[in-house]
């Protein structure tokens, strides 16, 4: 019964998504709203390609970081923590603290690398 009640949440969950797309629908008979729906369709292609990208580089800083600082500091001990962390340092939640205990130069090539190109760089395309 647990089970089924969570299968059913997470059905449930998906509803608002579905009103949201047709909410969306409506906004195309109205000429102002209209400009929002015609740019995210022919934006759509780019839309689908900025993820891929950004993922292919936050992947890498992941990576690189799980190298460099999983040995010195449990954030990074694992690919699943090292992700969350990173999510978290591209937010501007980190501790520099524990970053320089693998090395201070190390850290600071990375963390400036990551802050220019992830934060400076693709979140503001």
């Amino acid at each position: 019964l647990v089970a089924h009640d969570m299968r059913y949440r997470q059905s449930l969950a998906i509803f608002p998504f579905i009103i949201g797309a047709r909410i969306l629908k409506a906004f195309s008979m109205q000429p102002r709203l209209s400009v929002v729906t015609r740019t995210l369709y022919q934006a759509s292609s780019y839309l689908f390609h900025f993820p891929v990208v950004f993922g292919c580089i936050f992947f890498t800083f992941v990576t690189g970081a799980m190298i460099l600082f999983g040995q010195e500091v449990k954030e990074f001990a694992t690919f699943a923590r090292s992700v969350h962390t990173t999510f978290l340092l591209m937010l501007g939640d980190f501790d520099w603290d524990s970053l320089t205990r693998a090395g201070r130069p190390q850290a600071g090539v990375w963390f400036w690398a990551f802050t220019w190109l992830v934060n400076l760089r693709m979140l503001n395309m």
